[in-house]
């Protein structure tokens, strides 16, 4: 657990360089008017979200953890169907997104406290019912996630929480059932995302037609793994895939260790795994979506909550 915190901490501090980095250059490249506010932002985010996982650890013994975790997805599905309803100044729509919910100068973004809600209710499940209603759960939380992420527009959530649902369905069943006909549903959604979506059919052709990647990023992406290689070049990039590799390896040891919280460790490495991914065919412009947040290493309270928050529940 020392080198899944440790890792996960390294990572975080490495974001806040980059972010100090670059900083100077916030007000002419993005038009903000205070250059080291989301340096400051950041580290706030980062000491509670370690505070969070700190106390916890502390208090582990005393805390149902599985009530939390249903509690979480719980308030994560209210906060979802409150979208619908809040007006625009409390849930704003940003490029035809509806992401956040706003308090002041607060953005909680529900969908990640969603994600990691979901896959403790899959572990709670799994522990006691049988398998033949869990597949059932599993096949409605697909359904359910997707109407979520698809009625809000944020398609790179939709492929996260997608991807992972299937991955821990086949994982319980066995890989082989049910492979081919989930890869073609996979293959047919993307591309009618892709058909469907003018800009996006442009900027996958962009990319084929052009033998510089980085020609096709858009100059004001804030993704993160965009702004590490421009600012900083490939070599940061193949170093920081190392770390978030080996960050994952040492998730995936804990499985064996965690016979009752099993699916949610292989839930969590997988998200990790996917999150990584798909923020890599971002950089190279074969995503035809924004990629979602990647833990640890993306700007927000809610990212930078909710990858901690998960951290310590493997602990637990």
């Amino acid at each position: 657990m020392r080198t899944i915190i440790s890792t996960a901490v390294l990572l975080s501090v490495v974001y806040l360089y980059l972010i100090y980095s670059i900083s100077p250059q916030w007000s002419s490249l993005f038009g903000f008017s205070d250059a080291m506010h989301l340096l400051k932002n950041q580290l706030i985010y980062l000491l509670v979200g370690f505070g969070i996982f700190v106390l916890f650890m502390k208090l582990k013994s005393s805390i149902d953890f599985d009530k939390m975790g249903i509690f979480i997805f719980s308030i994560s599905m209210v906060m979802l169907l409150s979208m619908f309803l809040l007006p625009n100044f409390i849930v704003p729509v940003v490029d035809e997104k509806k992401l956040y919910i706003v308090f002041g100068s607060l953005h909680i973004y529900p969908m990640l406290f969603f994600v990691f809600g979901t896959l403790w209710f899959i572990n709670y499940i799994h522990n006691s019912q049988n398998t033949k209603n869990f597949n059932l759960i599993i096949v409605g939380l697909i359904f359910l996630s997707g109407f979520f992420t698809l009625s809000f527009h944020d398609y790179g959530m939709f492929l996260l929480l997608e991807m992972v649902l299937i991955f821990l369905l086949f994982y319980v069943n066995g890989f082989s059932k049910y492979f081919v006909g989930s890869i073609a549903g996979v293959i047919v959604t993307i591309t009618a995302f892709i058909v469907a979506a003018p800009h996006r059919f442009s900027r996958l052709q962009r990319w084929l037609d052009s033998s510089d990647v980085a020609a096709i990023q858009n100059p004001l992406d804030l993704e993160s793994l965009v702004l590490l290689t421009k600012y900083f070049g490939t070599i940061s990039l193949v170093l920081l895939v190392v770390f978030f590799l080996f960050f994952i390896y040492q998730v995936v040891k804990k499985v064996s260790f965690s016979e009752k919280d099993k699916l949610f460790v292989i839930g969590i490495a997988v998200s990790f795994t996917i999150s990584l991914l798909l923020n890599l065919l971002n950089i190279f412009g074969l995503l035809p979506v924004t990629p979602p947040p990647l833990y640890f290493f993306d700007y927000g309270l809610s990212i930078t909550v909710v990858s901690y928050f998960m951290i310590a529940m493997l602990g637990v």
